[in-house]
């Protein structure tokens, strides 16, 4: 008899610790590293700017580092400016994840150009933009239990212009006896996404005293772009700078779909007979 007590203790003992290890599979998905969800990097975004709106398309990453399946998966993506205003928001479809896999869920967020700024704007024409983000999921795992998550982290976009570059070296003036203008070559490179877009460059040169010329013109975009900036000037402002060195600044505004930058640089300019550019 005490022989039988002795096994069913063991065997109670023994469907306890069995119990126990289940509900701690069951927990493992919720312990950070486990549950894996990765965003892409600056690069990894395709951003399009339209006349309302600034739409970003990329891949999300998740993983499941647990030991049963993701039944009913799903996880949901916020993006917040740095007020904390929710600028937009994704959530993915329902879908089963087998441990140890990997999948990737096209993402696209919609975000409205007013709520963004003008800043903004300009940051993703020609620097990195970060935001805020929030990343929670739901699933149903081992006996169908349920778990919630989330964690903060950032989205971070690239530039979608970079790299502009100004050959002053090579400027020339120059004239047909009629038309008087200033060659500037430039280049810079455009993400691919924007291949045929049109960008529209507006500005003008100067010295400390007057407005030497001014250009307008668009240029296609998509890769990289090497060009020149023709500059219409007076007939005054040309033989000046035919023959006299000077202190230039070149302001440039550059804009796509509504989003602009400006470029102001400077140089000391020599007259093409003299050497110079």
């Amino acid at each position: 008899m005490k022989g039988s007590v002795r096994i069913f203790t063991i065997l109670n003992y023994l469907w306890l610790v069995i119990i126990a290890l289940l509900l701690i599979l069951a927990v493992v998905p919720i312990i950070p590293g486990v549950v894996v969800v990765k965003t892409p990097g600056p690069d990894g975004w395709t951003t399009t700017i339209t006349n309302d709106t600034v739409i970003m398309t990329g891949n999300v990453s998740v993983r499941n580092g647990g030991f049963y399946a993701f039944n009913n998966f799903y996880f949901i993506v916020k993006l917040y400016n740095e007020n904390g205003t929710d600028l937009a928001t994704f959530s993915s479809n329902r879908t089963n994840l087998l441990p140890g896999l990997w999948m990737d869920v096209p993402v696209t967020f919609f975000l409205d150009k007013t709520a963004l700024g003008a800043d903004v704007l300009e940051a993703l024409l020609r620097s990195e933009v970060t935001f805020a983000s929030l990343v929670y999921f739901n699933v149903n795992y081992l006996f169908d239990f349920r778990i919630q998550a989330g964690f903060r982290g950032n989205v971070t976009v690239g530039p979608l212009i970079q790299d502009l570059f100004v050959d002053w070296n090579n400027t020339i003036v120059k004239t047909n006896g009629t038309h008087y203008e200033m060659d500037i070559p430039y280049s810079f490179s455009s993400r691919a996404v924007l291949n045929g877009s049109r960008m529209s460059i507006a500005g003008s040169i100067s010295n400390a005293t007057e407005l030497l010329g001014s250009i307008s013109t668009n240029v296609t975009l998509g890769g990289q772009v090497n060009s020149t900036l023709v500059i219409i000037l007076s007939q005054d402002a040309y033989d000046h700078l035919s023959t006299t060195p000077d202190h230039l600044y070149l302001d440039l505004q550059l804009t796509l779909n509504d989003a602009s930058y400006s470029v102001n640089l400077e140089r000391d300019w020599v007259p093409n007979s003299q050497g110079g550019g």
